[in-house]
C-alpha cells in the first residue's frame, strides 16, 4: 500500500520529533526508564507530544549542536521541568523532585 506524500510527511515529522527527544534526553542525562515508569507514561506521553509539536525544533537542535556540557534544558523547552525532574542530579539542589 503507498501512502500519499502527506503521511510519509507527517511520519518525517514525528520521528524528527522523538529523536530530538531522545538527544535531549541523552545529553541532559534523563533516565528514560523513570520518565516512563513516572505516572504510567502519562508524562512521557505528554513531553513526547510536546516534542513532535514544537515549534522551536531548530533553536533545539541548534542548542544540542552548539553545547558540550548541558547542565539544563533550555528555556524555550516546553519541557523543561520534565526533564529536569528526571536527571540523575535533581535531588542535588536543583528544587525539582519527581
Amino acid at each position: 500500500m503507498r501512502w500519499p506524500m502527506q503521511r510519509w510527511s507527517q511520519y518525517r515529522r514525528v520521528d524528527a520529533g522523538a529523536q530530538l527527544m531522545d538527544k535531549v534526553m541523552e545529553r541532559l542525562g534523563v533516565d528514560p526508564v523513570a520518565a516512563i515508569r513516572n505516572t504510567q507514561g502519562a508524562d512521557f506521553t505528554q513531553a513526547r507530544s510536546n516534542c513532535i509539536d514544537c515549534m522551536h525544533a531548530r533553536q533545539c537542535r541548534r542548542w544540542l549542536d552548539a553545547s558540550i556540557i548541558l547542565r539544563a534544558p533550555p528555556i524555550f523547552c516546553a519541557n523543561n521541568r520534565f526533564f529536569l525532574a528526571f536527571r540523575p542530579d535533581r535531588h542535588a539542589g536543583s528544587g525539582t523532585d519527581a
